[in-house]
């Protein structure tokens, strides 16, 4: 592995992007991000966000919303056509993002965080991630009790046990989704804390996030 370090540059000082937060183009056009970045995952757990809070936003907001969303979208899109076919089809969600696919999903967080943080701010966001972490080990831990504590001669033993782990299975889901949308806020808000000024035109925000 070859470790790039800075140089003395008649421009100034260089560094490598890993270093500055950036990406490292590959062949592709794909960029490869350093560890604990976002990609699909975190793209699709804001979606899933959207669609869990419908009635958080004004009919304006709506539509500002849903349209910083399918610029995401588009530029995510963009992404999956330029990857190598079979990296699309056995793990689309897990290929990185694109400089434009990042600058779209910082100008939707940063929308979002801004105007409802009581939601959708990273706070607000561990929050609730936490609350379902807690359901899930409660879930498995009163399933492991029912297992082996429960008497076997009661009539439901042998339902209690399961019940449980299934309730504790169904909270999984939220809260492994609010734990990738509260990584993405956390990570956009860390490289590129760009503040929300309304009203704009989505794509003139995807622009600023992209030169920033």
């Amino acid at each position: 592995m070859v470790h790039r370090r800075a140089l003395d540059t008649p421009q100034g000082v260089w560094a490598p992007p890993e270093s500055r937060g950036e990406c490292a183009p590959t062949r592709r056009g794909i960029p490869r991000w350093r560890a604990g970045t976002v990609n699909g995952f975190h793209v699709h757990a804001v979606g899933w966000l959207l669609v869990a809070n419908p009635r958080a936003f004004r009919p304006p907001e709506a539509r500002e919303v849903a349209a910083l969303w399918e610029a995401l979208v588009r530029a995510r899109a963009e992404d999956l056509r330029r990857a190598h076919p079979l990296c699309r089809l056995l793990f689309p969600r897990s290929l990185p993002l694109a400089p434009p696919t990042l600058a779209a999903l910082m100008a939707l967080v940063e929308r979002l965080a801004t105007q409802h943080p009581e939601r959708f701010s990273g706070d607000a966001l561990r929050r609730r991630r936490d609350h379902w972490a807690f359901q899930v080990a409660l879930g498995f831990l009163f399933s492991v009790l029912a297992a082996t504590v429960m008497p076997k001669t009661w009539p439901l033993a042998d339902t209690v046990a399961p019940t449980f782990f299934l309730m504790a299975c169904g909270c999984l889901l939220p809260a492994l989704t609010l734990w990738r949308a509260a990584a993405a806020v956390h990570y956009c808000h860390t490289h590129h804390p760009v503040p929300w000024n309304s009203p704009q035109n989505p794509s003139d925000i995807t622009q600023t996030h992209a030169r920033a």
